[in-house]
């Protein structure tokens, strides 16, 4: 069956799989000072992994005409390696297939640039962890605990055929929140996703009913927006500017804590904005919450329709019962990957940045408290010494 994006493609002369690739656009030509660009961007990074190596080095010229063919005449690897090798004689055909991966490094490359907060680097971190285990583990590298989770590029690659169905793509779902729009409705199949889940069961690899594909599914594909750094940078800006803090107090606090006590103030503080804490108060909400005398939570007001608006985004416009089937589970993809994922962290981390804040306020505080002091002794005994001096 064929989608309304198959047609397009189809009616493309370009070969499919060239249009899908990140880094090639299939509607655009790439300027040669963009090759530039690339070109040397990749040949350093080609030519860093070779440093120790008895082997010869990348030519930028030859990585420039390769990026040529690849990237404005839209030509194929084999092609390429077939008739253009006068082009490139001193590129090998095993490395002339590597740049294809380095396009995904060059998108990366183009996150990194706008990176303007040492969490955004983060995000890559994991987006990279994500999307690159099995490379990362087959060189050994460093991998952060947690960050690639139960994510499975096998398991993925057996289901691409019914992730392609649910059509949400992280990269545009993360361009979507930047702009505020939804901008390109998913085709929805014919079929009911357990009936085109059922293609996907077999006996092994866990997909033992249309269920089981569903789930697997729903969940690789919240894994992946919770870790798109567009995502990840606009719901981040979201939440800095909205979130809030609220307090309640636990049973026991609810007796403990009487209006002559040192946390009365803000017992049951209701939505108080991250940006208006300026003082040590933090420290106090968090002394009281290991005291077991109160819970906080730190959250966007009106979190629920916040998520729906933004999971809208991934919505097609059909109107059939199949359709709000299909709606329903990409609801709930966005919904997982943004509520159970990447508002925990940032919950997390704005936790981290309060505590920071309200430390360096109280010790600011006790800086001043003891410069006063040490001012006043000082000035007592330069008083001291005066008089000592006139009684001489």
């Amino acid at each position: 069956m064929m989608t309304d994006m198959d047609e397009i493609i189809r009616a493309k002369d370009v070969p499919e799989r060239m249009q899908l690739r990140r880094g090639i656009q299939a509607d655009r030509v790439l300027t040669d000072d963009e090759i530039e660009e690339e070109a040397y961007w990749v040949t350093t990074q080609m030519n860093h992994h070779r440093k120790g190596v008895d082997q010869q080095h990348f030519l930028d010229v030859n990585v420039k005409y390769v990026l040529k063919f690849m990237s404005q005449e839209l030509l194929e690897v084999p092609f390429i390696e077939t008739h253009r090798r006068d082009y490139f004689t001193n590129v090998a055909g095993q490395k002339l297939t590597e740049l294809l991966s380095r396009d995904d490094l060059w998108y990366l490359s183009e996150h990194i640039e706008r990176v303007t907060k040492l969490e955004e680097l983060g995000d890559i971190f994991d987006y990279v962890n994500l999307r690159f285990a099995k490379q990362i583990d087959k060189a050994k590298a460093f991998k952060r605990p947690g960050s690639g989770g139960t994510y499975d590029l096998a398991k993925r690659e057996q289901l691409a055929g019914f992730i392609k169905l649910l059509d949400v793509d992280a990269p545009k779902f993360g361009k979507c929140v930047e702009e505020s729009r939804n901008i390109s409705f998913p085709d929805d199949p014919q079929a009911d996703p357990k009936v085109a889940a059922q293609d996907y069961v077999t006996d092994t690899g866990g997909f033992n009913s249309p269920d089981r594909v569903i789930t697997l599914a729903m969940n690789m594909c919240s894994q992946e927006i919770a870790v798109d750094p567009v995502v990840r940078k606009q719901i981040r800006s979201k939440f800095d500017n909205a979130a809030c803090v609220t307090v309640t107090p636990t049973e026991k606090g609810t007796g403990v804590i009487d209006e002559l006590h040192p946390y009365y103030p803000f017992k049951r503080l209701n939505q108080k904005y991250v940006r208006d804490f300026h003082d040590g108060q933090f420290l106090q909400i968090l002394q009281a919450q290991s005291e077991g005398l109160v819970k906080f939570e730190i959250k966007i007001p009106s979190e629920a329709e916040y998520l729906k608006s933004v999971a809208d985004f991934m919505l097609s416009d059909g109107t059939s019962e199949t359709t709000e089937k299909w709606n329903d589970l990409r609801r709930k993809i966005v919904t997982t990957a943004l509520k159970d994922q990447v508002l925990v962290l940032l919950e997390r981390s704005m936790t981290e940045q309060l505590r920071s804040q309200a430390e360096e306020w109280v010790a600011k505080k006790c800086q001043v408290a003891l410069e006063e002091v040490a001012f006043i002794n000082h000035s007592k005994a330069h008083h001291n010494a005066l008089m000592q001096r006139a009684k001489h």
